[in-house]
C-alpha cells in the first residue's frame, strides 16, 4: 500500500517544531503562534471562502442560541406562575 505525503514548508515546520515541544516554558504560546510568519500567511482562496462560509454558519447558530437564552430571574418568576410585567416593589 502506498502512502502520500503532503510537503510541508519550511515556516511550517517552525512553527509545529515551536509547538510540540515537551517543556511548557520552552514551548510557544498562543500569542506567539498568532505572530508566526506561517500563521500570518493569507490562507489560499478556496480556503479562506470555505472559513467565510463556516464563519456565517457559526454566527447563525450563535445567534439562534442567544434568542432561545431566558434570563434566569424571569424564568424563575414564569415558574411560580406570576405573569410578567406584574411583579411589585417591595
Amino acid at each position: 500500500m502506498g502512502m502520500s505525503f503532503v510537503q510541508l514548508s519550511s515556516e511550517c515546520r517552525s512553527l509545529l517544531d515551536r509547538i510540540f515541544v515537551a517543556d511548557v516554558k520552552q514551548r510557544i504560546t498562543v500569542e506567539g503562534i498568532m505572530q508566526h510568519p506561517w500563521y500570518l500567511h493569507p490562507l489560499p482562496s478556496h480556503y479562506q471562502s470555505q472559513l467565510q462560509h463556516l464563519d456565517q454558519v457559526q454566527a447563525q447558530k450563535d445567534a439562534h442560541i442567544q434568542s432561545r437564552r431566558i434570563d434566569p430571574v424571569r424564568a424563575a418568576v414564569t415558574a411560580l406562575g406570576i405573569p410578567l410585567g406584574t411583579a411589585r416593589v417591595l
